[in-house]
């Protein structure tokens, strides 16, 4: 996987991802579809969302990441 150190923490990417960017894209559409989420309203707004590890100690990976707003993850912090 690859790893990255940002403020002594360390993320991991699922190595999927990283390969093959349709891989990815498979999985932002069933994530913006299982959010409610529309690809255009997605794409028209850069900002609007966000994707958001549920556990901020796991890896970047399908099932430890979702869509959500820049509230909802400013919310999802590490208690470091």
């Amino acid at each position: 996987m690859y790893r990255k150190r940002i403020k002594s923490r360390c993320y991991h990417v699922c190595p999927a991802w990283i390969k093959d960017s349709a891989v990815f894209r498979t999985w932002l559409l069933t994530a913006l579809a299982a959010a409610g989420i529309d690809e255009a309203e997605f794409m028209s707004d850069p900002g609007r969302y966000q994707i958001d590890r549920i556990d901020n100690d796991g890896p970047c990976a399908p099932l430890n990441c979702r869509i959500s707003t820049p509230q909802a993850n400013n919310r999802n912090r590490c208690p470091c």
